[in-house]
């Protein structure tokens, strides 16, 4: 990234300009051309290496996140600030003025770089722990299989006109069939075998384990939790294709 010639003594005026202007770019290319982490990206890692099938977070490729407290982090001020000034000193490099204004405005965008350069180098994941949190939850979460079965349970009392226990059931012989049935290498990763093996029983695949159960609610309460949104959860249609 960096050139080691652009940090020599230049020889003479004519020289100092190209030195400028060689550190000029790294500049620009830091302030300007990076993208910048959000906390978003940061939690979901978009900006990361994958080798030999590890992620990990690699520096230079991007003006990092870092959870830093409130109004301690001023990475947003000096990469504003620094961006602010690119056009004067484009101009000025291409015009060789040497004036006390440029000589200010130089050293307010050199402080600008380094300081965004630091966050450019960094490497480490302060994240860590609450991304693993949050993973944590995902996978303790059954919310998206209750709603699941509740709306297959549901077409099954209101398409078949099954009775609420049969219906239960039912559903559970119909996802059975469909994992025993369907190519389940197809499947989304998010949603895939071992998902809809959650839904069923290990001692006995063709029934609802108890934690999965919805007979302890009424079907009120069974139709509200239906209409529960869960971003991408897999239509019904998957497992009724299989049943039919």
């Amino acid at each position: 990234m960096y050139n080691q010639d652009a940090t020599r003594i230049p020889k003479d005026e004519p020289d100092m300009w190209e030195l400028l202007w060689q550190q000029f770019e790294y500049v620009r290319h830091v302030l300007w051309e990076l993208p910048v982490e959000s906390k978003q990206d940061a939690l979901e890692n978009a900006y990361h290496r994958n080798t030999d099938e590890k992620i990990g977070r690699s520096g230079m490729a991007v003006i990092r996140y870092r959870d830093t407290g409130d109004g301690l982090d001023q990475r947003d001020h000096f990469l504003s600030m620094g961006r602010k000034l690119l056009p004067y000193i484009h101009q000025t490099l291409d015009e060789r003025k040497m004036t006390p204004e440029f000589v200010q405005q130089w050293g307010k965008v050199m402080f600008c770089h380094g300081y965004i350069a630091s966050y450019v180098f960094d490497d480490t994941d302060d994240l860590l722990p609450e991304r693993n949190r949050k993973r944590s939850a995902e996978l303790t979460d059954r919310t998206p299989q209750r709603v699941f079965l509740a709306r297959l349970i549901l077409w099954f009392i209101d398409e078949k006109k099954e009775p609420r226990k049969q219906a239960e059931t039912i559903a559970a012989k119909a996802i059975h069939s469909f994992l025993s049935s369907r190519n389940t290498e197809t499947l989304p990763q998010k949603y895939g075998a071992a998902w809809f093996q959650t839904l069923l029983s290990e001692k006995d695949p063709t029934i609802i384990p108890i934690r999965m159960r919805q007979k302890k609610i009424g079907e009120e309460a069974l139709r509200e939790l239906a209409a529960t949104v869960v971003h991408d959860l897999p239509g019904i249609e998957l497992v009724l294709e299989a049943h039919s």
